[in-house]
């Protein structure tokens, strides 16, 4: 298919907590608020579409004026509310019966239901942030011993230059064509070791409001390009001695430079649940759909089972 065209490989120079999840959350959030956890949506799945179709047809009134009702996929109805805050991990479940009680009263079981969370970083993480020294961490890390430009991917730190020394050695341009699925914070096709084969045209942002431009955004002066350097990591490319700040003259930047990546943003932090966690799922369906041959990921957050649904199937699909 289109979708699955490949170019020839080419690169240019060019520990668990043990406090409930309600509790473990709210210890995250802005102390100003206080207002507690704020539940976004709840996400209904259901067996069928017809019935998710028929939720969305009858449904309009049943979850109350304030709930708006959205399709986000075949067989799952969210539930959209504003300024919904729980307290204690028993309110959301009161919540959750309560939506299954009326589902069951209209003959609409479901399947399952799961809240989305919206947090915000802890007052104390830009605290630390702006009194940690960035140099800290190399006491325990081995520093280079020479100025070279990559020296991380030497075998006394990663071993990644060999690595792809020994798969170039072995495979077919055919095998080294693959193509990684980057669910990350977006990519930033500028920057000189923006990978070589960067194919914006299949990535997309699956961020609720943004166009599907899959590029970071840049919100108040200010954004996250933890993308771009996880991106930089699997397959940056060349970069010139004008370009950097080492005495080597040029080096490959990432660990498989040949490799396609294919951007999908699903938020501007690298933690799930400041977002909508819908946003991890369609990413993957989205990276499945393009036939990705890895589903490159360096973010965290609660799990949900519709997250662990898009895994399964990614896994089953090779």
């Amino acid at each position: 298919s289109k979708l699955r065209q490949k170019q020839t490989p080419r690169v240019t120079n060019q520990g668990a907590s043990t406090k409930p999840l309600t509790k473990l959350l709210l210890s995250e959030k802005p102390k100003e608020k206080k207002k507690g956890l704020e539940i976004k949506s709840y996400f209904i799945h259901f067996k069928t579409e017809a019935l998710a179709k028929k939720v969305m047809s009858k449904g309009k009134n049943w979850f109350g004026k304030e709930a708006k009702l959205i399709l986000s996929d075949g067989n799952t109805v969210e539930i959209q509310y504003k300024n919904n805050y729980v307290k204690s991990n028993l309110e959301i479940g009161d919540q959750i019966k309560n939506i299954k009680k009326i589902l069951i009263d209209k003959k609409c079981k479901a399947e399952y239901i799961e809240p989305d969370f919206q947090i915000a970083l802890p007052e104390t993480h830009s605290k630390s942030v702006a009194s940690a020294n960035p140099n800290e961490f190399l006491k325990s890390w081995p520093a280079p011993q020479q100025n070279i430009f990559d020296w991380y991917k030497k075998d006394e730190y990663t071993q990644l230059e060999s690595a792809l020394h020994e798969v170039e050695s072995k495979i077919d341009a055919q095998l080294m064509n693959v193509r990684i699925g980057h669910i990350d914070t977006g990519c930033w096709p500028d920057h000189p070791a923006s990978p070589v084969r960067l194919m914006i045209d299949l990535g997309m942002s699956f961020v609720k409001g943004e166009t599907k431009d899959p590029k970071v955004r840049i919100k108040n002066g200010k954004a996250n390009f933890h993308g771009l350097s996880t991106s930089v990591i699997l397959a940056g490319g060349m970069v010139g001695p004008n370009e950097g700040r080492y005495d080597q003259n040029s080096g490959e930047v990432g660990a498989i430079p040949f490799a396609e990546i294919v951007p999908l943003r699903i938020g501007d932090e690298v933690f799930l649940i400041q977002g909508r966690l819908d946003a991890f799922v369609q990413a993957m369906y989205r990276a499945i759909d393009l036939q990705c041959d890895v589903i490159s990921i360096s973010m965290g957050g609660a799990p949900t089972r519709k997250m662990a649904e898009a895994i399964n199937l990614a896994y089953e699909k090779g």
